[in-house]
């Protein structure tokens, strides 16, 4: 096995849950908010930040939102719910989308057509109108693996308060789920939207999670393109287009730009 893959393992997962749910109620007193606001998919990191945010404060503090179409598979949504027994609510996207369209007003540079990116900042307006009304604050569910290379939804980073998994890798989320013995509810999870992207990109090259990051830690640890490669057995120019990635990234994360 690679080096670098050993050392992704190497993670006390009974730490690093004391170290979440604490960082998660200190924000959470910080802000003196009356409760969470998260919104829950299909996806691994969409569940896990909801069991976090259970464990941390408390499931009468957090309000779960499914932003649900005729395409959602909510099993394992249902299966968390049960489980943990927090305030949980669907919202037809299909519905708010057309009011949007009946009555956004026409500014003469082109019609609201139906695309990912308007669900995305309608799903981000939505949550940050229901958190300020509320004092609710809002935690987002992109990890360390979405947060390096840029593959998230910069609206739903926008309106979020709190990214409470952005230092934990894709791969790490897996074995976090069996510490935090909630793996049998993430059976048929999807890979979120922006991440399947990211993978995509890599034409004919089928390239898995592990690999990615491991590939991520290792730039992190000032490895060498040529020394990453050869020690998870990848070409270079895959090494090369993710470093370029997690560089052009920069700037999404670190937004908005102040004066």
């Amino acid at each position: 096995m690679s080096t670098l893959i050993k050392e992704i393992k190497k993670v006390n997962y009974k730490l690093l849950l004391d170290v979440l749910t604490r960082k998660f109620k200190s924000a959470y007193e910080v802000f003196e908010a009356e409760g969470v606001l998260l919104k829950v998919d299909n996806t691994v990191p969409s569940l896990i930040n909801v069991v976090i945010a259970v464990r941390s404060i408390g499931r009468s503090n957090c309000y779960v939102i499914h932003f649900s179409t005729r395409h959602s598979n909510l099993k394992n949504i249902h299966r968390l719910h049960t489980y943990g027994k927090f305030n949980f609510s669907q919202v037809d996207i299909n519905h708010i989308y057309r009011y949007l369209k009946r009555n956004i007003p026409d500014l003469g540079y082109k019609s609201l057509k139906r695309e990912p990116m308007i669900d995305d900042d309608i799903k981000a307006l939505f949550m940050r109108h229901y958190a300020r009304k509320y004092n609710f604050i809002v935690s987002g569910d992109i990890d360390k693996s979405e947060w390096i290379t840029g593959s998230f939804s910069k609206y739903y980073a926008g309106c979020s308060d709190i990214l409470p998994l952005t230092g934990i890798y894709k791969t790490q989320l897996k074995s976090l789920s069996r510490a935090l013995r909630v793996s049998h509810l993430m059976k048929n999870t999807e890979e979120p939207r922006h991440w399947s992207m990211f993978k995509n990109s890599f034409k004919r090259v089928a390239i898995t999670d592990e690999k990615i990051d491991a590939i991520l830690y290792g730039l992190e640890k000032d490895w060498s393109i040529s020394d990453i490669a050869d020690d998870i057995q990848i070409s270079k120019s895959v090494v090369k287009t993710i470093r370029d990635n997690v560089e052009k990234s920069y700037y999404f994360r670190n937004s908005p730009i102040t004066f």
